[in-house]
């Protein structure tokens, strides 16, 4: 790859315009809309994060023969079809760099959804936080700083001993049904199912339970709703409160991949 490939960028949510406005300085990168249309070499197509919709038909006029593509989260369907087009396939967001950074904004808005969502102070409040990945650990943390009782239940027996030791109670998955029917706010982090209609049916009345998880949710959400619960569903955190700095840390990942690539074909 050159030293200075040329990018084209497709369009997306804030955070991808931020991370576009970013790779300028650094990069020659043209920006692109659904459907593609025109003519060029691109030596690399960023997809934004999230890509699920829009045609990529054509995209070979637009693109170098090996061009890497570089995406957030990139569905199956869409790696294979690049994959099967000859092209490499890289998604940014495995990149632990990324989701350590992301971890913060998530963290932070988690905090203002449940500042809005209850009626009183947090401080005082029980908070159990699901996981103990990067997101988890930030959100254990600023609501304890809050005041807040925070428990943290975790599958892994390392992430429950960097809880304790970080001085949060951590249990096992087996002790969740009755955390959760202690907690006044639940925050689920972790991509699998942890909570059916009997857990819900213990949660307290005005329990808040907050869905970080991209779906399938952490909690059977049909039962959560019509056993009244109050369920927010809050998918992609950083690119709806922090997307300047979310994009700003998407545009750094997409410049080590390069980098890193760059170094491994000289």
């Amino acid at each position: 790859m050159k030293d200075k490939p040329l990018i084209l960028a497709i369009k997306g949510d804030a955070r991808q315009e931020y991370a576009i406005a970013a790779l300028k300085g650094y990069f020659k990168t043209q920006e692109a809309s659904f459907p593609l249309t025109g003519a060029g070499a691109a030596d690399i197509l960023l997809l934004p994060m999230l890509t699920h919709t829009g045609s990529f038909e054509g995209v070979e006029r637009l693109l170098a023969k090996n061009a890497l593509i570089l995406g957030g989260r990139i569905p199956k369907e869409l790696r294979e079809g690049f994959e099967a087009g000859g092209y490499e396939v890289i998604d940014y967001y495995d990149s632990e760099v990324l989701k350590i950074k992301n971890a913060l904004p998530t963290a932070e808005a988690a905090l203002k959804l449940a500042i809005e969502n209850t009626e009183g102070v947090l401080s005082g409040s029980c908070v159990l936080v699901t996981g103990f990945g990067a997101c988890g650990e930030q959100i254990a943390r600023l609501f304890s700083l809050m005041g807040c009782k925070t428990l943290v239940c975790a599958r892994s027996s390392v992430q429950r001993a960097k809880a304790q030791v970080q001085g949060f109670k951590a249990l096992a998955p087996t002790g969740l049904a009755g955390a959760a029917a202690d907690a006044d706010i639940i925050i689920n982090t972790v991509p699998a199912r942890l909570f059916g209609g009997r857990e819900v049916r213990g949660f307290k009345e005005s329990a808040v339970y907050i869905e970080i998880a991209s779906y399938p949710y952490g909690i059977d959400d049909g039962a959560a709703r019509a056993l009244g619960k109050r369920f927010i569903a809050a998918p992609a955190l950083p690119a709806k409160y922090s997307p300047k700095a979310s994009g700003e840390y998407i545009a750094e990942a997409v410049r080590d991949i390069i980098k890193q690539r760059s170094e491994g074909e000289n």
